[in-house]
């Protein structure tokens, strides 16, 4: 009976809790950042609410640490208190932090990392430091009150004093592993509580998946992020369960993992198996690339392409997608027959034999003053195209031909040649009130 008492005696004295305070996150002050750069400020950090209006509710024990759900707009839901982890107050006198909490998005959330670390000041509950997670979202995630932004609070308060003794001395502290030589204020890193109360060594494989698993489930695999998913088989027609489609693989219609064949052609649409396929003829060389066949909606012409809806010639049937042969667009804008030049040989399109000239082997030549044709030559004559021939008059005058002289040329005209008169007193009536123009413009601008 008597050892009984003793027993009951020191059990009291291990179990009961000296500090047993909890707390809740505060109502106005619940935010972190999640830092992507050293100023923590662009590219635009992420945030983490601590107290978001859905979720488990985040508890502050100064036994079991911090427990519930907390959001993060770029990690998404994070555990606080995952199976086999959690993070847990490393010291009680000064708030010291432990432990990892898990993420849904960028995987494990160290809350003790390699030089840094978060603590709750046991007298104002305020959160201090920084915690670390990886990922493509992650980075420091930055607890400072000295920011509204940064600033967690919580109303948890250790009720131990600094002269209380360490997690190792005997100050009052609760033994949270009564198995474990030592004083342990709460659960230590790889370890959990089992149904009898006692720390025992933990490892889930799947921090993700509720419960525990000491290995990888049937049917599951562990992602980039150290996640069990279910194995989705991507390549059913490959041997194995692929999880992504393999290097060098792409899912055809059928949805098998095939290796694409290797387009020979680039240059022609599709993909061309062989390079003799590259050799196509091109039916439309004035279209990009090569069309063995004539485009749906186009018609072809001597290797050029053109949409049906051209006609050139609306006023004959069928489509015209070039002018015929022989014929000329008139001022209607209708297809006609284009009329013989029956002198060539003179500047124009004439269609009888100008006054003045005669046809000579199918040329118009001038006739001279004694009327010998025989005698006569070909003699161009030089002068504006819209002057009909049968009003132009030719003439030999030298003054005349040595002022168009450069005209003559620039028409390609070499030999002997007559100016019509009229062409060059229209000529000289233009450039004179082109004159005048220009020297009323100079008055004006004197005056």
């Amino acid at each position: 009976m008597k050892k009984l008492a003793i027993l009951v005696f020191l059990s009291f004295i291990f179990i009961l809790p000296v500090d047993a305070s909890t707390g809740s996150i505060d109502n106005v002050s619940h935010t972190a950042l999640v830092c992507h750069d050293v100023s923590c400020a662009t590219p635009t950090p992420g945030s983490i609410n601590f107290k978001p209006t859905t979720g488990t509710t985040v508890v502050i024990d100064s036994v079991t640490g911090l427990t519930g759900q907390i959001w993060g707009n770029e990690l998404g839901w994070i555990d606080l208190h995952p199976t086999g982890e959690g993070v847990t107050f490393a010291n009680l006198t000064t708030g010291v932090l432990t432990g990892k909490a898990w993420s849904q998005v960028s995987g494990w959330i160290n809350f003790a990392p390699t030089g840094e670390g978060v603590t709750i000041n046991p007298s104002t509950g305020q959160f201090s430091g920084y915690a670390w997670t990886g990922g493509p979202e992650g980075g420091w995630i930055k607890f400072d009150c000295g920011n509204s932004t940064s600033c967690v609070k919580t109303s948890w308060r250790s009720s131990l004093s600094s002269g209380g003794g360490g997690s190792s001395g005997g100050g009052g502290y609760r033994d949270v592993c009564l198995n474990i030589s030592g004083i342990q204020t709460s659960i230590p890193n790889g370890y959990t509580i089992n149904i009898d109360g006692l720390c025992i060594p933990y490892v889930d494989m799947c921090p993700n998946i509720e419960g525990a698993q000491s290995s990888i489930p049937l049917g599951f695999s562990l992602d980039n992020i150290g996640a069990c998913v279910p194995n989705i088989d991507y390549c059913p027609n490959l041997e194995g369960i692929q999880t992504v489609v393999p290097a060098n693989y792409i899912l055809n219609e059928s949805g098998k993992c095939i290796v694409p064949k290797k387009d020979m052609c680039p240059n022609i649409p599709g993909t061309q198996d062989s390079a003799s396929e590259c050799r196509a003829i091109d039916l439309c060389k004035n279209i990009n690339g090569i069309q063995g066949k004539i485009p749906e909606g186009y018609i072809s012409d001597s290797n050029s392409c053109y949409p049906k809806e051209i006609d050139v010639c609306k006023n004959i049937d069928g489509n015209q997608i070039t002018l015929p042969e022989g014929t000329i667009i008139n001022e209607e804008g209708y297809c006609v027959e284009k009329l013989k030049d029956i002198c060539p040989n003179i500047i124009g399109h004439q269609d009888h034999v100008p006054l003045g000239f005669t046809l000579m082997d199918n040329i118009c030549v001038f006739i001279s003053n004694d009327e010998d044709v025989s005698k006569s030559t070909s003699i161009p004559v030089v002068g504006f195209t819209f002057i009909p021939s049968k009003l132009q008059i030719p003439s030999n005058n030298t003054f005349l031909k040595y002022l168009t002289n450069g005209i003559a040329k620039n028409m390609g005209i070499k030999g002997d040649y007559k100016v019509d008169v009229i062409s060059f007193w229209s000529l000289l009536i233009i450039l004179l009130l082109i004159a005048l123009k220009f020297i009323f413009w100079i008055l004006r601008k004197i005056s």
